[in-house]
């Protein structure tokens, strides 16, 4: 039995927060996997609406500016047109039912999944799981130019270094084994 099945074959409860949790945690197995990237990123999209949502109704908007704050300056408008480009398109057939989306990179999902760890980061109670703090990690391995050095720095300074050699400039398709290499090595702890 899965954890979101139960005998009498209901769902079970959840809340908000724990919803976004698992759409999260989701989206990182599968963007490791190298799955449907346009899956990945309607799911991790229906994450962030939840902690957006969730981030303005308790008037904690704090980790919107805290983002723009680690965008490498006179990179912002292109760090926000990646983020909501592909989403509106999944999401939206009213205005533009003939509309074709392309010209996506592959990585879009890596900063949208990105985006919502750190938002659910600033919601949650609780410490991040660590199944984020490791994409968390290899986000800002595998993109050194978007965030500040200082931030970057900061963050990587917890990872050792021979971990760090082992991947700073690899190809994506490495840094997604990884990636996958890691997740299977924490579900196995």
């Amino acid at each position: 039995m899965t954890e979101s099945s139960t005998v009498s074959g209901r769902l079970p409860r959840i809340g908000k927060l724990d919803a976004a949790r698992r759409q999260i945690e989701f989206a990182i197995r599968t963007h490791f996997e190298n799955r449907d990237p346009f899956a990945i990123h309607t799911v991790t999209q229906a994450a962030f609406g939840i902690l957006r949502a969730l981030a303005e109704k308790h008037g904690s908007v704090r980790i919107h500016q805290a983002i723009v704050d680690r965008i490498r300056p006179g990179k912002e408008a292109e760090f926000w047109w990646y983020i909501t480009r592909a989403s509106n398109f999944l999401k939206h057939a009213d205005r533009d039912p003939d509309e074709i989306l392309e010209d996506v990179s592959e990585e879009i999902n890596d900063s949208a999944i990105f985006f919502a760890i750190a938002y659910y980061a600033d919601l949650s109670a609780e410490p991040i799981p660590p199944i984020m703090n490791l994409y968390f990690t290899w986000y800002l391995l595998s993109h050194p130019s978007l965030m500040t050095d200082e931030y970057r720095n900061q963050a990587l300074a917890r990872v050792p270094q021979v971990e760090l050699d082992r991947i700073r400039n690899a190809p994506r398709n490495t840094l997604l084994e990884a990636g996958r290499g890691s997740i299977g090595s924490w579900l196995k702890n």
